[in-house]
Order: C-alpha cells, then sequence, then structure tokens
C-alpha cells in the first residue's frame, strides 16, 4: 500500500488542522491516512481527539515515529 514519505506526512497533518480550525468534516481523511497507514493501534485518532479537545498527546514527529515504526 502506498505511503508518504515524512514531509508530505507532515504536511497532510498540518492540512487536516487546517481543515478542523476551517469547521470542516476531518474524520473522513483521518479514515483514509487511518488506512494507509494500516494504523490499527489508533495513533492518528489518537492525536486528532487530543487536537480536537486542545491538546497534543504527542507532537506531528512523534506521530510520524510512533506509525511509520510499526510493525505488524
Amino acid at each position: 500500500m502506498s505511503k508518504f514519505d515524512k514531509k508530505n506526512f507532515l504536511r497532510i497533518i498540518k492540512e487536516i488542522e487546517l481543515m478542523w480550525y476551517n469547521d470542516e468534516n476531518i474524520w473522513v481523511p483521518i479514515g483514509i491516512l487511518e488506512f494507509m497507514y494500516d494504523d490499527n493501534a489508533g495513533w492518528i485518532d489518537k492525536y486528532f481527539e487530543g487536537f480536537c479537545k486542545g491538546y497534543q498527546p504527542y507532537t506531528k514527529e512523534e506521530l510520524w515515529n510512533k506509525i511509520s515504526l510499526e510493525k505488524f
């Protein structure tokens, strides 16, 4: 399955954050990103749940490390 490199991944995360600020539906692109990365642990979901509540459980860099290094 195709995945973004780190630079593009961080850019997509930023774009989703901007969508949230513009009151757009962010859960569809988040779902697509989770599917692309086989994020069965829910790292992306946890990141955005925190983001929407006004805190970040980890940084974008840490998110990248968590999902790119996850082994199945």
